[in-house]
């Protein structure tokens, strides 16, 4: 059995946690402003380290470097699309986020030591199942603003719990990335404490992932336990612990969909009949677990059915075998339609739930990134450009940011190239991870795989890979497993120092345009805010100078021309708004909102031939449909 030793690693514990539960708190961190704060905090950790020597004393094990050079290459990519991208203010935003992601992965990378890495891991497990019980007081006892604001702007939210992140799909992503790490923590910890705890928090990441209603974040949780369990030192008990843990999950589950008003709703902040009954249920489930589920382990563990040994081709075959029944059996254009949404507009009024059977509109994503891939299948269209090219060729209403497949997307904005070096840090870390999971004392490194495929899952189907409070506890089990790998620590006091000092200089090298990048990012995301906060409040001038003040800071930006355009218009300083529309116009040409404006700002004037040629280039930029 592995020892999980955590109580002379609580620092570590707690400092993990706090991080990850402050960046879910902060809207899971994807706000520009939230991913400019973020990477700057990173980097500055990270050079703070190197150069107290705390970081690259020891010689790097060689997986982590060559993951860390793939990222660095896609970091490089991204930064030279903006040359030829449709969106330099996109563009510029995902370098600074994918520096942030390079900096999470190499600080947990050159911190991670074998006998640290539990820590790390419970830390990522603590945070995950604060931000469960944040989600779920949100719902049950009005905690925090809840999914009421998500709500009333998009209609086809439902009752999906959002709450703190602001997305439904990333609060399940991060709930099933938990999961493993809980299993690992109930079946292999030689405290009967630490077991008990680990068996009644699995109830609250369980009911999150269920009233967020995503059948990814259901997919996702299966895959990662099954390589939990499959990798654990033990597999019968892991998996008993499995069972205990969702035993004690199923009541409150059960309580919430017979509940009115839980699943359908995003609620009114006052707890009623409903909600308290669901929070006794969920409370009642953890104390059995909590209290009987150690007992109930050990004569389950000797249930070897649990977890027969398999071999993995056999396991593989299978897995296919049990889809291609399943395709069989419903039909390939049922499971099809299940991705693909209607046509005829957008989205709003649609059906949601883990087992509704309407469609996602993912289909239609996918398929316009292809197309975007096909125009340029070598360097792609540029980071951040999917959107506008979404506006010209999306077959849907509904406006879109993202592809939702980080490989889709990848393919569309980088080309090949980019999904080569995805593919290439994704192989290392894999391979860290079965070798460092194949160990007779890597139940933590089982649990921290189980993580990463979980992740890998949802990146695959959706686009949690912008959500930095998904990404960030992957890309720490990821470093982890890396960093750990055979060939580094343990030759730390070998000859190799100049090695060593050659990985701080380039981590200098790095740090250095990531901060000013970030600190760009932030400063300038701080005073758009500011800028909309004085024109909420009627201070027009406060908000016009804000808004110049983050012209000035990027000025290749769109966004702040067009804020200062809309200040303008509500000052009646119409030629003043229109000289602003044009230099947003100018910035961003594929922009469809400063041509929007431009279009209604011509009609407000009286200027018909104008109004006329910004309303044919508004209806190029727009939707085909």
């Amino acid at each position: 059995m592995t020892r999980v030793r955590l109580d002379r690693r609580l620092p570590v514990v707690a400092l993990v946690g706090t991080a990850l539960v402050a960046l879910a708190l902060a809207g899971g961190g994807y706000s520009d402003l939230a991913v400019g704060v973020a990477t700057a905090v990173v980097w500055a950790a990270l050079l703070a380290g190197v150069l107290g020597g705390r970081l690259a004393a020891a010689l790097p094990p060689p997986a982590l470097l060559a993951a860390a050079a793939f990222l660095l290459a896609l970091l490089g990519l991204t930064a030279l699309s903006l040359s030829w991208t449709n969106s330099d203010e996109s563009g510029f935003v995902e370098v600074v986020r994918l520096a942030g992601y390079l900096g999470v992965f190499l600080m947990a990378g050159l911190s991670a030591r074998p006998w640290r890495a539990g820590s790390v891991l419970a830390g990522i497990a603590l945070a995950g199942v604060v931000v469960a019980l944040v989600a779920i007081g949100s719902r049950l006892l009005g905690i925090g603003d809840g999914d009421a604001g998500l709500t009333a702007v998009l209609q086809s939210a439902g009752g999906r719990l959002s709450y703190p992140i602001g997305y439904w799909n990333a609060l399940g992503a991060l709930m099933a990335g938990v999961l493993p790490l809980l299993c690992w923590l109930a079946s292999e910890s030689p405290s009967r404490v630490l077991r008990s705890v680990a068996l009644a928090a699995f109830a609250p990441p369980l009911l999150a992932a269920y009233m967020a209603s995503s059948r990814g974040a259901l997919i996702a949780a299966s895959i990662g336990l099954a390589v939990a369990v499959g990798f654990a030192v033990d597999r019968c008990r892991s998996a008993a612990a499995v069972l205990l843990g969702i035993a004690a999950g199923l009541p409150a589950v059960l309580a919430a969909t017979l509940s009115p008003g839980i699943l359908d709703s995003p609620g009114d902040g006052s707890p009623g009949g409903a909600e308290l009954a669901v929070l006794a249920t969920l409370l009642g489930g953890m104390a059995l677990a909590g209290g009987f589920g150690p007992r109930l382990l050990e004569p389950l563990s000797r249930t070897r059915l649990l977890a027969p040994r398999v071999r993995p081709r056999t396991a593989i075959l299978g897995l296919l075998g049990a889809g291609a029944l399943l395709i069989t059996l419903a039909g390939p254009a049922a499971l099809i339609g299940d991705l693909r949404a209607g046509t005829e507009g957008s989205q709003e009024g649609r059906t949601v739930g883990i087992i509704s059977a309407t469609g996602s509109g993912r289909a239609q994503f996918w398929d316009v990134a292809i197309q975007a891939f096909g125009t340029e299948p070598g360097r792609g269209i540029g980071a951040g450009g999917y959107e506008a090219f979404w506006n010209q060729n999306g077959s849907l209403l509904t406006p879109a940011r993202n592809a939702h497949s980080e490989p889709l997307e990848l393919l569309a904005e980088l080309g090949l190239i980019g999904l080569a070096c995805m593919l290439g840090f994704l192989a290392v870390v894999l391979v860290c991870g079965v070798r460092s999971a194949r160990r007779r004392e890597g139940g933590h490194f089982a649990a921290a795989l189980g993580i990463v495929v979980a992740g890998l899952v949802g990146f695959a189907i959706d686009w949690t890979w912008q959500m930095p409070a998904v990404v960030a506890p992957v890309l720490i089990a990821a470093g982890t497993l890396a960093g750990t790998a055979p060939g580094g620590v343990r030759a730390a006091l070998r000859p190799g120092r100049a090695r060593a000092a050659a990985v701080a200089l380039g981590v200098v090298a790095v740090a250095v345009p990531a901060l000013w990048a970030s600190g760009v990012l932030a400063v300038a995301s701080s005073r758009l805010d500011a800028s909309s906060d004085a024109f909420a409040r009627g201070q027009l001038e406060e908000a016009a100078v804000a808004a110049r003040g983050a012209a000035a800071i990027e000025p290749w930006a769109a966004e702040p021309w067009l804020r200062l355009a809309q200040i303008e218009q509500a000052a009646d300083n119409l030629a003043a708004a229109q000289l602003a529309v044009e230099a947003a116009i100018e910035r961003g040409p594929q922009d469809l909102r400063p041509w929007v404006f431009a279009t209604n700002l011509q009609v407000q004037l009286g200027n018909r031939e104008a109004t006329v040629a910004y309303a044919a280039r508004t209806i190029k930029l727009g939707p085909s449909d």
